[in-house]
């Protein structure tokens, strides 16, 4: 059965055969929030790198929508995506120069 929560996801990205995907953990942290992590997948092998971010359901929810009012969630927004960006890049570096994705 898939979770629902796999259906919201903040953005993705593919380099070379090498998928990324942001998104919300099933499981509950110690306070009751789902962790927001970064997902590499790469000849079916993946990577999970943890953003330091948690959230509501609610929250995650108002994120990954197009319009986000509330100052804090869009500073956090801008902050997954630019650290996002940041292993894409990484990524697409790696692929140029020939050497695997994942050691």
């Amino acid at each position: 059965m898939k979770s629902p929560l796999a259906d919201i996801q903040l953005k993705k990205f593919s380099v070379c055969n090498v998928y990324g995907a942001i998104l919300v953990d099933e499981r509950l942290n110690k306070d009751g929030l789902h962790n927001v992590r970064y997902r590499l997948t790469y000849r079916r092998e993946r990577k999970y790198i943890a953003t330091g971010y948690a959230y509501s359901l609610d929250d995650w929810e108002r994120i990954t929508s197009n319009k986000v009012r509330d100052e804090k969630l869009k500073k956090d927004k801008i902050s997954i995506l630019n650290g996002f960006e940041v292993i894409a890049d990484k990524i697409n570096e790696v692929v140029n120069e020939d050497r695997k994705p994942f050691k």
